[in-house]
């Protein structure tokens, strides 16, 4: 059976500059008795001087597929190869799911 840490091994790919990937989901909150969330996706648009990316964060209500909002963003190395491993975590645990037909935590 494949996990989500063999799949990210075997996945090893390269993160395309203008696809967009899924990022996070914030923290949720209530409105009016009803549950709130941003789901936030990145779209690289290229490498800076320092090595890391240009990226835009799109975020969406609740599942949307609608953006709110876009944020332009320029990242140190550091924080653009932490979420390079979020976002690559990410389509591994994807691929697990769909093999599995079980979300993965």
């Amino acid at each position: 059976m494949i996990d989500t840490n063999t799949a990210v091994e075997v996945l090893k790919e390269e993160l395309e500059f203008g696809k967009e990937y899924y990022w996070k989901r914030t923290t949720g909150w209530d409105w009016f008795g009803t549950p709130r969330w941003w789901e936030i996706f990145i779209i690289l648009d290229g490498l800076n001087g320092s090595g890391g990316y240009w990226l835009r964060e799109n975020w969406r209500w609740n599942g949307s597929l609608q953006n709110i909002r876009t944020e332009v963003r320029t990242l140190p190395y550091d924080e653009s190869k932490q979420i390079e491993k979020v976002i690559q975590n990410n389509i591994a645990t994807s691929i697990v799911s769909g093999l599995t037909g079980k979300e993965t935590p």
